[in-house]
């Protein structure tokens, strides 16, 4: 692999990397980390510990001509999920995150990009998805449903933000079908989009290709305005983040109301739209999603949701809300190798197991497929479940 000068160059005179030397090695971007894990790098570099601390070294040593580029360092920052813990930690306030995300914009520039995440990139250019699936299947999953597309609509309160997950991964696909029979039943006046939704972008932003991000989220704001949109509830934190934060950047005149679901079913059940009367005896622990903890600050209407069910009692993990430990899947994490040593999402599965907890629910499509998987491979698996809230609600009504 090779780089560029003008790659070097713009790493010295971009002033979003010289915060790299307010780092004062206090470790805080670590210390509230569970044992045998850091961060989602967890992962050595020339000797250089690969949490932010350590990450901040290196791009030190990059700015002063003692450390190029290689393989494994362009891989090691591809690892990075994006959570934001190491901005929420860090007391000079060094954006960590912010300029991984910029250097990760720099390599797309460079064609400095691990295969998969390349693969990823030109699926969504290609089939506007990141799961390498064809556009015209988007929709497959609703076959049957009794759900009303977008361009046969004569009129809808609110647009159901599917998403790539939610559309083409058969896991959450049956997330998506009980989020429709909820709705159904609570007599909301709603539509989608279809084949016409694209990927939100986010993890194609995320992971550096903001041209693309760009192009999809257009084809999506026309797709809103073709239809006069004016309110948007998404299923996934990773969408809901996008749509919410990042459209408007691009278009200024984007002014749709945009909310994740768990804010959404929170209303209808304080509303009285939405009764719960089913009970479901389990005790149940909440995984906080990045994109929608850390990044949004959504923390109390998922346990709420959760508090209104019947029997249900709600047991809460080690590190949770603004201290959330990451599931791995986002930030183009679900599609890479994060180096030797346990698995984030196995600590995460071992923390909820700790809390006694028959179910640990989700509320991100992310973080229901990395803990699914990692529940799959754990001899004790039978011990507890992975549900989206969508899915204890659905068996509550």
């Amino acid at each position: 692999m090779k780089i560029g000068k003008a790659f070097y160059d713009n790493i010295k005179k971009n002033e979003v990397y010289r915060q790299v030397y307010e780092c004062v090695d206090c470790g805080g971007c670590s210390s509230i980390w569970p044992l045998e894990h850091r961060c989602s790098l967890s992962t050595g570099y020339k000797g250089a510990e690969a949490c932010p601390r350590g990450l901040n070294w290196i791009m030190q040593a990059v700015q002063e001509d003692n450390l190029t580029f290689s393989d494994g360092l362009v891989d090691l920052l591809f690892r990075c999920t994006t959570c934001n813990q190491c901005i929420i930690n860090c007391p000079k306030e060094i954006e960590t995150r912010v300029y991984i995300e910029a250097l990760r914009r720099d390599l797309v520039e460079e064609g400095a990009v691990p295969k998969n995440i390349m693969a990823t990139f030109e699926s969504a250019s290609l089939n506007g998805n990141v799961w390498g699936k064809p556009r015209n299947r988007r929709s497959k999953w609703a076959d049957g449903l009794n759900i009303s597309l977008a361009s046969e609509a004569n009129e809808f309160d609110f647009l159901v933000f599917v998403g790539d997950s939610s559309s083409y991964v058969e896991r959450n696909q049956e997330t998506a079908k009980k989020f429709i029979a909820i709705l159904n039943q609570a007599d909301v006046s709603y539509a989608y989009l279809g084949n016409e939704e694209r990927s939100s972008g986010n993890e194609v932003l995320r992971m550096g290709e903001q041209g693309l991000f760009q192009i999809l989220a257009e084809e999506n704001i026309a797709a809103f305005n073709k239809y006069g949109v004016e309110k948007i509830v998404a299923l996934s934190p990773h969408s809901f983040h996008a749509l919410k934060n990042e459209y408007p950047k691009l278009d200024p005149d984007f002014r749709v109301e945009v909310v994740h679901y768990t804010q959404f079913l929170h209303n209808l059940i304080k509303e009285g739209k939405l009764s719960l009367t089913r009970k479901i005896e389990k005790k149940v622990t909440y995984q906080d999603s990045c994109y929608l903890a850390k990044h949004n600050s959504i923390y109390e209407e998922p346990r709420e949701i959760l508090c209104a069910i019947p029997g249900l009692k709600l047991v809460e993990m080690d590190f949770v809300k603004e201290k959330g430990v990451c599931c791995g899947g986002g930030g183009g994490g679900v599609w890479m190798e994060r180096g030797k040593g346990v698995k984030v999402e196995e600590i995460r599965l071992g923390h909820a197991m700790d809390a006694g907890a028959e179910i640990v629910a989700t509320a991100c499509p992310f973080c229901t497929q990395m803990l699914e998987s990692v529940r799959e491979e754990a001899d004790n698996k039978d011990r507890i479940e992975v549900k989206d809230i969508i899915e204890l609600v659905y068996e509550a009504l």
